[in-house]
């Protein structure tokens, strides 16, 4: 069992599953007790995306009341950001509690995807950025967000497969896609390539891949697509899957993790 045995932690946030409308008064964030979003995570994040890490070493993952998806798109921006913090309030209580009764000096991995990472940004303002615990951080994993270098006086991007107390970011497109808004205070958003860990521009091959997991979760599929960093965001060419040719997906988001599986795992043991 590596879990038992592993040498560092790894503190993973889930992305946004509340999307559904709810059918009691929850309808920013997500209830405690909301059986119906436990199973969607347990059943999707947990499974496709936690999992990459289980190597690496052990895993915490805090159920968070989550900001419902709207929260991310509504003109109600009071009522938004208020949601928001009620997510991040509840991951913060979370982090100290497992500083303080689980960490014991142990090596630490932050890991985020969508609005996981949004809140997992702001966690490595307040507890690693000027502080010692950035001494124990391995790297974090910021997915499916943006992630902008000016946010941070500490912390920089991993300049490599080895740097160490730094962090990587990337967000999936086709490499056909255009985006719809300009890169936000006209900053380019920090992009790492999942297959080389480097932040320049160089073109890796689908040879690089050393495996997606994808729906089924029962084979590692090898060489799936390649990668790009270009201009804030990691683009790829169509996955190497069966109906290739029908398929027409410009955002990736949902696979940011799956599309380089084998590489993350490698690359966090």
């Amino acid at each position: 069992n590596l879990q038992s045995t592993a040498a560092a932690d790894v503190f993973f946030l889930y992305p946004t599953l509340f999307t559904y409308n709810p059918t009691d008064d929850y309808k920013w964030n997500a209830a405690m007790n909301d059986s119906k979003l436990k199973k969607k995570i347990n059943e999707t994040s947990i499974k496709y995306q936690s999992t990459v890490f289980n190597a690496a070493g052990r895993i915490y993952i805090p159920w968070y009341r989550q900001a419902h998806l709207r929260s991310f798109f509504s003109s109600d921006k009071i009522s938004s950001q208020k949601a928001l913090e009620v997510a991040y309030a509840d991951i913060r209580r979370a982090f100290q509690y497992y500083l303080d009764h689980y960490n014991n000096g142990r090596p630490i991995i932050i890991a985020g995807h969508s609005q996981g990472t949004y809140h997992a940004k702001r966690l490595l303002t307040e507890f690693f950025d000027s502080s010692d615990l950035r001494l124990q951080l391995v790297a974090a994993y910021l997915a499916g967000y943006e992630v902008h270098a000016s946010q941070y006086e500490m912390l920089k991007p991993c300049a490599d497969s080895t740097s160490t107390g730094c962090y990587v970011s990337w967000r999936t497109y086709s490499a056909t896609y255009v985006p719809a808004k300009p890169n936000s205070n006209n900053e380019i958003p920090v992009c790492t390539n999942p297959l080389t860990w480097k932040n320049d521009s160089a073109y890796a091959s689908e040879e690089f891949n050393k495996g997606a997991v994808l729906r089924n979760f029962d084979k590692v599929i090898t060489g799936i697509c390649d990668a790009q960093v270009d201009n804030g965001i990691l683009r790829i060419h169509k996955p190497n899957v069966k109906g290739k040719a029908f398929l027409n997906i410009k955002n990736y988001h949902k696979a940011d993790y799956n599309l380089f599986y084998m590489n993350i795992r490698q690359n966090a043991i």
